[in-house]
């Protein structure tokens, strides 16, 4: 408990308490001092329960119903937290996809909110590049992303002053990076990866151990999974997120967490600026 209550008084001291003031606040010279050793201290309810109890205002936790998203799933609905649970459906997610959101919904009697693509703007991508035109270039791509992804995004987390998502460092080089906490300019709140330090195993021991609902996928080879014209198995060897958008072969990401956005890491001083496989 002292850990936790350390993280608190840390993040406190280095969180600004509402949207637009989250990245003017924070000095990222101020923010040089590393406390991953606090995070690491702490369990991931714990993790969970303290950004909620640090945070004044709306809390958004994003879900694509991975392993990594049901863990945190799993601490915020035991724990009965004020974190809204939300889901960006795309429209083409997989079969199996939709079935584990429905167990999910069963498993811990909440509903999980739905932030669907604006049909005008996927009626007008279609026109454009075709029902399965993604595949014909990274900018067609990333247009379908943008379409059927980003703009729910940014509607889900409208008004928010923290954002959970369940990045973890060692998925990709791209998310490499990935640290506890980090002011996110473009949507001006608090982005938090509780996993951030975890590894893929952990994860899977953790989904083990408490009996959580996972994607029957990843029992035939999907290590990460989006839109199913859009993912693959992957093969021995390869790297956790090769089965998604399998036929490019760089920005293997797609747009969601994108590092062009320039997110300053939250790795709060004491003297921080004061703020209000096989699951």
């Amino acid at each position: 408990m002292n850990s936790a209550r350390s993280l608190q008084e840390r993040v406190q001291n280095a969180f600004a308490s509402a949207p637009q003031s989250a990245s003017a606040k924070i000095d990222p010279d101020e923010l040089a001092g590393s406390s991953a050793d606090t995070y690491r201290d702490l369990d991931l309810a714990q993790r969970v329960a303290a950004i909620r109890n640090i945070v004044r205002g709306r809390v958004v936790f994003t879900t694509s119903f991975g392993i990594e998203d049901q863990a945190i799933a799993h601490a915020i609905f035991t724990q009965a937290l004020v974190i809204d649970v939300v889901t960006l459906d795309t429209g083409r997610l997989f079969p199996e996809t939709y079935e584990l959101w429905a167990r999910t919904e069963r498993r811990y009697r909440h509903r999980i909110h739905a932030y669907c693509p604006d049909s005008a703007g996927v009626e007008g991508l279609v026109i454009r590049q075709g029902i399965n035109g993604f595949y014909t270039s990274l900018e067609a791509r990333q247009a379908c992303c943008a379409t059927r992804k980003l703009e729910p995004l940014q509607r889900a987390i409208a008004g928010a002053t923290a954002w959970i998502t369940g990045l973890r460092a060692d998925q990709s080089d791209e998310r490499a990076a990935t640290t506890f906490a980090a002011v996110h300019p473009y949507y001006r709140l608090i982005k938090v990866n509780p996993l951030f330090d975890w590894t893929r195993e952990r994860v899977l021991s953790f989904i083990r151990e408490h009996g959580i609902p996972y994607n029957s996928l990843h029992d035939h080879g999907f290590t990460s999974i989006g839109c199913a014209p859009c993912t693959r198995a992957i093969a021995a060897g390869e790297p956790e997120r090769a089965g998604r958008w399998w036929w490019e072969h760089e920005h293997k990401e797609c747009g969601l967490h994108r590092r062009r956005d320039a997110e300053v890491s939250v790795q709060p001083q004491a003297d921080a600026a004061t703020g209000a496989a096989e699951p």
